[in-house]
C-alpha cells in the first residue's frame, strides 16, 4: 500500500522525523504537535505533591514518553515517604496522582491505614490487648469431607444498650441461614415490666392486632353482635364457610349489603376454601372473603345504629374511627396517633411493645373488655383460622392471641399479664416463634403444649419436599435481676 506516493515504511520515517514540526507526508496538520505534559489530579493534590529526587527537573531531552518524564515513579530514584503530619490525609501518606483505579506506588504501612487504631496514637477498644491474631476455627466445625457437624456458630452480640434482638434463626443442612431481630414486651395493665428484650419503645404499626379493640369500640357504639359475631369481628378470618357466613349474617340482619364493604376484594386465605369457590363456578375476588370482613361489617353497623355516614367509615376523622384512637391510646398509655393506613383501607394505629403488651393486659383487668376476651377465649377458630398462629396459641394458654400483619402478635393471660412481640423483618412465622418460645420460658405453657402447638413452636425447613432443618428460638428475655432463655 502507497500513502501519497510513498511507502507506508518510508512514510512513518518521515512523520516520525517531523513530528517536532507537526509535519508529514508534506502536510501541515497531517500530524497533531505533541501533547503538552499531563498534571494528573486536583490542584489540591498538585500543591500537596513531594518535591522530586534532588530538587532538580527530569532532563526533558530523555527517552521517555513526556507522561513518564513527569510522573514521579518512573524516577531514576524511588521517593522517601513525605512526613504524614504535613499530609492533607488523617491516617496516611499524599498519594502522587488521584487514581483510584490503581494502587499507589508506595502503599501505606498497615499501621497508617485509614481505620486502624493502632496508626491513630489510640489504643484499640478493649485495652492494649486486644488485638491479638484471629484464633483459629475450632476443627469441629470444618467439615472437607462434606459430612454434617452441626451449626456454625452465630455472630457475637452487638453490646449492651439499645440494639436488635434475635428472635430466631433458620437453620438449613446444618448451616444458619438467616437470622431475625425482633422485640418482646411482657407488662401487667399499669404498664409494668416483668421482663422485654430488643427496643421496647421502638414505634410500629399495631395492624391487624387491633382488632379486638376495634371490636369492642364497635360493640359499645351500638353493634350488638352475637358472640359468634363479635369473635369474628375480633378476628382475620381465613375465609372458610363458617366466616363468611357469619360475616354476612352481621349484614343482613340489619339490612345491610355486602357492596357497602370497603375492603378490597380478595379470595379466601384458606386454600381449600379459595378452590372449592373456583370449583363452584367463582372467577372474581369479592370484598366479603376478605380477612378483615368481620371487622368492617361491624363498623358499617355501629355507624349505621349512630346514625354516622356509612360511606366515610374509614376515614380518620369519622367519629367511629377518632373514637377507636381515644380507646386504644388510652388502654395503652401510649398515643396511637397519627395513624397511617392499613392494608383493608382502616386506619392504622402506632404502637410499641410496650404499649402493645399494656393493651392486651388490659383484657383482662377492664371488667368493659371481658366479653371481648371471653369470645376471642370460646372461640379461637373464629379469631384465625385453620392454619393461624393466633388460634394456636389461644387453644394452647389460658388466654387469648392476635396477630397482625409485618410480625406482631399479642397475647393477654388469665394471670394479668399481656405479652408482645414484634418481628422486625415482618415474618408472621418468626413472631409465632418468639411467642411460643416467650410463654414457655416465662412457665405458661401447659404440659399438652406440643400436642397444640404442633410445629409452630419450630417450624420445619423443607429441602426437596422434607426436613432439612428448622427454624430456632433464639430469644433472652430480660427481668429484673436475671435473665430468662426463651
Amino acid at each position: 500500500m502507497r500513502v501519497c506516493g510513498e511507502s507506508r515504511r518510508s512514510w512513518h520515517r518521515r512523520a516520525a522525523s517531523s513530528a517536532g514540526h507537526g509535519r508529514g507526508c508534506g502536510g501541515p496538520d497531517l500530524l497533531l504537535p505533541p501533547a503538552a505534559p499531563r498534571t494528573y489530579g486536583s490542584a489540591r493534590f498538585r500543591a500537596a505533591s513531594p518535591p522530586r529526587p534532588g530538587g532538580a527537573e527530569p532532563d526533558r531531552g530523555s527517552s521517555r514518553h513526556p507522561r513518564q518524564r513527569d510522573d514521579p515513579r518512573f524516577s531514576a530514584k524511588p521517593e522517601a515517604h513525605r512526613d504524614h503530619a504535613s499530609s492533607p490525609f488523617q491516617n496516611g501518606p499524599t498519594p502522587h496522582r488521584q487514581d483510584h483505579g490503581r494502587r499507589s506506588a508506595h502503599p501505606a504501612p498497615r499501621a497508617h491505614r485509614r481505620g486502624d487504631p493502632r496508626g491513630s496514637g489510640q489504643a484499640p477498644p478493649g485495652g492494649e490487648g486486644a488485638l491479638q491474631p484471629a484464633q483459629a476455627a475450632p476443627h469441629g466445625h470444618r467439615c472437607p469431607s462434606g459430612r454434617d457437624r452441626g451449626p456454625i456458630p452465630e455472630p457475637a452480640g452487638r453490646g449492651d444498650g439499645p440494639q436488635l434482638t434475635r428472635l430466631a434463626a433458620q437453620v438449613r443442612s446444618g448451616l444458619t441461614e438467616t437470622l431475625h431481630d425482633g422485640a418482646v414486651a411482657v407488662c401487667r395493665p399499669d404498664g409494668t415490666l416483668i421482663a422485654w428484650s430488643g427496643e421496647i419503645d421502638r414505634p410500629f404499626f399495631l395492624r391487624s392486632s387491633a382488632k379486638p379493640f376495634q371490636a369492642f369500640v364497635s360493640q359499645t357504639l351500638g353493634a350488638d353482635l352475637a358472640p359468634t359475631e363479635l369473635a369474628v369481628a375480633c378476628g382475620s378470618h381465613r375465609g372458610e364457610p363458617v366466616h363468611v357466613t357469619l360475616v354476612e349474617a352481621i349484614l343482613e340482619r340489619r339490612g345491610l349489603d355486602s357492596s357497602l364493604l370497603r375492603c378490597p376484594p380478595d379470595w379466601p386465605l384458606h386454600r381449600g376454601a379459595a378452590l372449592r369457590l373456583v370449583r363452584f363456578g367463582e372467577s372474581k375476588p369479592r370484598r366479603l372473603w376478605h380477612n378483615c370482613s368481620g371487622k368492617h361489617a361491624a363498623f358499617l353497623v355501629a355507624s349505621a345504629s349512630r346514625g354516622w355516614p356509612t360511606e366515610g367509615y374509614l376515614e380518620p376523622d369519622h367519629p367511629l374511627q377518632t373514637e377507636v384512637v381515644a380507646v386504644v391510646s388510652e388502654l395503652s398509655r401510649h398515643d396511637a396517633s397519627p395513624v397511617g393506613v392499613d392494608g383493608c383501607g382502616a386506619p392504622v394505629l402506632r404502637t410499641t411493645a410496650r404499649a402493645m403488651a399494656t393493651l392486651f393486659a388490659q383484657l383482662t383487668a377492664v371488667p368493659e373488655l371481658r366479653p371481648i376476651l371471653q369470645v376471642m377465649h370460646r372461640y379461637p377458630a373464629l379469631v384465625g383460622g385453620t392454619g393461624a398462629g393466633d388460634t394456636a396459641i389461644a387453644v394452647t394458654v389460658n388466654g387469648v392471641a392476635k396477630a397482625g400483619a409485618q410480625g406482631c402478635l399479642g397475647v393477654a393471660l388469665e394471670e394479668g399479664i399481656g405479652l408482645a412481640v414484634k418481628s422486625w423483618d415482618g415474618l408472621s412465622q418468626v413472631a409465632t416463634v418468639g411467642a411460643v418460645a416467650d410463654l414457655e420460658a416465662l412457665g405458661r405453657l401447659p404440659a399438652t403444649a406440643e400436642s397444640h402447638l404442633g410445629t409452630y413452636a419450630r417450624p420445619p425447613v423443607l429441602g426437596g419436599g422434607r426436613p432439612v432443618g428448622e427454624l430456632i428460638p433464639r430469644l433472652r428475655l430480660r427481668s429484673p435481676g436475671r435473665e430468662i432463655s426463651g
